[in-house]
C-alpha cells in the first residue's frame, strides 16, 4: 500500500510539473504572448520606402530612434529604442517589402511622434558611381508625427515608417546632392495597399504614381512587372504609369482602395 502511494505521489507531481511548464510555455509563446512589464507597451517599428525613380541606391546613416510618449498623468516623455545604427540602403524596402527596424517596451501612454537622429554617412549611387548626399545640420533630426497607431493588442503596438526616397534627394547640380528627409508614418491596418502587374515586359522599365489626395506615392515595378503601393490614405486613387521603350503613358482613375486591404488590379496592359 505504501509503494502504491508513492508512486501515485510521484505521479501527481510529474503531473503537476507538467501542467506548470505548459502552462509557462502558452504565456511564452508565440509572436505577443511574453507578458509586457507593468507600465510599459510593446512598440514595434517597420521601415518601408517610396523609391526613388533617378537612382540605383540611396544609402541612410540612421544613428538613433525616438518615440515620445504622453503618459496618463499628462506628462510627456522621449523614450529610445534600440536599434542596429549605420548605413540602409532604403531602395531594398519597395513594392510592399518592409524591414523590422525596431521592437522594444516603451513608457505606457499616447504614442504622439517619432524622431530620428541621421548620421553623416549618406549617398547614393548612379550608373555604378556613388555621390555624397549633403546633410545639413537642420535636417540631422527627423520628426514625424503619428496620426494612427497599428494596435494588435492593448499592450502591443506597430508603426510603419516610410523615407521618401524619391523626395529626399535634392540635385544642387550634375555631381552634388542634398539630402532633405521626408518621411511619414502610416497604420498598416487603417491604410490601403494596391498591387497590380504591368504588361508587356518591354514596357519596362516603368514608374507607377499612385495619387491619394495631396499625395503621390510611388512604386517602380520589378522586373516581372508586378508592383505594389502600401500606406494609401484614401478610398479613392488614380493610378498613372509611365512606361518606358515607346509605350503609351496610361491613366486610371476612381479606383477603390478597401483600407486594411489589399486591392489587387488586373493586370495593365499598354500599347505604343
Amino acid at each position: 500500500m505504501k509503494k502504491n502511494m508513492f508512486w501515485l505521489s510521484i505521479s501527481i507531481g510529474i503531473l503537476l510539473i507538467t501542467m506548470f511548464a505548459m502552462s509557462c510555455k502558452k504565456e511564452l509563446s508565440g509572436n505577443d504572448n511574453i507578458a509586457v512589464p507593468e507600465g510599459k507597451n510593446q512598440l514595434t517599428v517597420y521601415l518601408t520606402d517610396d523609391p526613388s525613380i533617378i537612382f540605383d541606391s540611396v544609402f541612410i546613416d540612421i544613428q538613433r530612434l525616438e518615440v515620445k510618449v504622453e503618459r496618463p498623468d499628462g506628462s510627456e516623455h522621449w523614450d529610445t529604442l534600440p536599434i542596429r545604427s549605420g548605413v540602409y540602403n532604403i531602395l531594398k524596402f519597395r513594392n510592399g517589402t518592409d524591414t523590422l527596424f525596431a521592437s522594444a517596451y516603451v513608457a505606457d501612454g499616447a504614442i504622439e511622434k517619432i524622431r530620428l537622429t541621421l548620421g553623416n554617412n549618406n549617398s547614393v549611387m548612379k550608373n555604378g558611381s556613388s555621390f555624397p548626399l549633403l546633410l545639413h545640420n537642420s535636417n540631422r533630426q527627423v520628426i514625424i508625427d503619428i496620426p494612427d497607431i497599428d494596435r494588435i493588442d492593448p499592450d502591443h503596438f506597430r508603426i510603419w515608417i516610410d523615407f521618401d526616397g524619391h523626395g529626399s534627394v535634392i540635385r544642387l547640380n550634375n555631381n552634388q546632392f542634398e539630402l532633405r528627409p521626408r518621411i511619414h508614418s502610416f497604420n498598416n491596418s487603417r491604410s490601403g495597399k494596391l498591387e497590380g502587374r504591368i504588361k508587356p515586359a518591354g514596357a519596362l522599365p516603368a514608374i507607377v504614381s499612385v495619387i491619394s489626395g495631396t499625395d503621390t506615392l510611388l512604386a517602380i515595378p520589378e522586373d516581372d512587372g508586378e508592383f505594389k503601393v502600401r500606406g494609401i490614405r484614401t478610398a479613392m486613387v488614380k493610378l498613372v504609369v509611365r512606361p518606358s521603350n515607346g509605350y503609351l503613358d496610361t491613366v486610371i482613375n476612381n479606383i477603390a482602395v478597401r483600407q486594411g486591404e489589399d486591392t489587387k488590379l488586373p493586370d495593365i496592359l499598354l500599347h505604343r
